[in-house]
């Protein structure tokens, strides 16, 4: 009976069948945007990021990728009236662990299309520099939080070789803000990333 690559890979899994199975250590690092619920991050935000990652070759094209990564997005904007035209900062730096599945439809792992899916959790830091118009001046209120939640991601890539691919992924994932007078706050975030990946 010939088996597909899904069940393949979970007979893989289920019993620990080593002999086919290849580890390759790879790195990657890219540019990156993201966009919130919250403050000046309701417009795009730039930043780099860098990561670590495992690919477990299970054959057929079928890998799984654990992964971690740190990302650090910088929004700056200078206000007009009734800010004096101050210059305010929001700053996010994320820390993600997770676990990816990669699959290549032609079955070889050093070359063509793929595309990934997977999820983990996320560590993101806030730093938000809010002003808030008075009667005839402003106030700036500076905002700081951190929470880790659950964060998923979906995307595709191309392998140029045994060593070098490019990847672009879409991530999504909560922040949980400092309470105010109604309570605790959940804000979303976006992210669309542009990666290089690179294996040892």
């Amino acid at each position: 009976m010939r088996l597909t690559g899904p069940i393949r890979l979970a007979l893989a899994l289920a019993c620990g069948s080593a002999a086919a199975v290849e580890v390759h250590p790879a790195w990657e690092a890219g540019l990156g945007g993201l966009k919130g619920e919250l403050g000046n991050f309701k417009s795009w935000a730039g930043g780099p990021g860098a990561g670590l990652c495992l690919l477990v070759d299970f054959g057929g094209g079928h890998l799984l990728r654990p992964r971690v990564g740190e990302w650090v997005f910088i929004r700056r904007q200078q206000m007009g009236d009734p800010y004096a035209y101050t210059k305010i900062t929001h700053t996010a730096a994320m820390t993600s662990l997770g676990v990816d599945y990669q699959y290549l439809p032609d079955g070889n792992v050093n070359e063509g299309f793929y595309v990934v899916a997977g999820g983990g959790v996320t560590r993101t830091h806030l730093n938000l520099d809010l002003p808030v118009p008075l009667s005839d001046t402003y106030a700036l209120f500076h905002v700081t939080g951190t929470s880790t939640k659950p964060s998923y991601d979906l995307g595709a890539g191309y392998q140029f070789n045994s060593e070098m691919g490019m990847e672009f992924r879409y991530e999504t994932g909560t922040w949980i803000g400092p309470p105010d007078l109604t309570g605790v706050q959940t804000y979303r975030l976006n992210m669309i990333k542009a990666v290089a990946t690179f294996r040892f």
